[in-house]
């Protein structure tokens, strides 16, 4: 009878032990580093977007992390074609679930610099942005996560500034 308790707890306990995959991931000090991309292709026209990110954040404790981005964005349709690289910062508040998924909020900011093409003209533009948003990382490892984010993003200088809304999905590696 014993062992047969003994056997039921370790079935319990070990699985469920094993699902705590982020556990270390969000000790004070790790390193994340990462990719992520998003594409967009509107339907019946020639509209298309493709947006890379590099990124690498630290933990500074309690869920909270820092993190640097760098981006590439491309998009071309029709009439005009558009390269626009950004680095930002963002603060990030992971929220501890003790499981492999772990929910997070976002908010940052930084520059965009802009390359418009249209026929033979061609334009720069350098804006301030800031974002905000909501995502989640998906550990398989301890080491390793799948990250999906929503983002709305808006250019500062213009009034009439154009947002976007982005939904990235990237791997991220923890280190340290």
């Amino acid at each position: 009878m014993r062992s047969a308790i003994i056997a039921v707890a370790l079935i319990v306990a070990l699985p469920a032990a094993a699902l705590d995959l982020a556990a270390r991931a969000l000790d004070y000090g790790v390193t994340e580093i990462g990719a992520a991309a998003a594409y967009l292709h509107v339907d019946d026209t020639e509209n298309h977007s493709l947006e890379l990110e590099l990124r690498g954040g630290k933990m500074i404790g309690a869920g909270m992390e820092l993190e640097l981005e760098g981006t590439l964005q491309r998009h071309w349709d029709d009439d005009a074609c558009t390269a626009a690289f950004g680095a930002t910062g963002s603060f990030l508040y992971n929220i501890r679930t003790y499981a492999s998924w772990v929910p997070f909020f976002l908010a940052g900011g930084g520059l965009e610099h802009d390359r418009l093409s249209f026929d033979d003209e061609t334009e720069t533009v350098t804006d301030a942005v800031m974002h905000f948003g909501i995502g989640t990382k998906l550990f398989f490892t301890e080491s390793a996560a799948l990250r999906a984010e929503y983002r709305f993003l808006n250019r500062l200088a213009d009034p009439e500034s154009i947002s976007s809304h982005r939904i990235l999905i990237g791997l991220s590696a923890f280190l340290g």
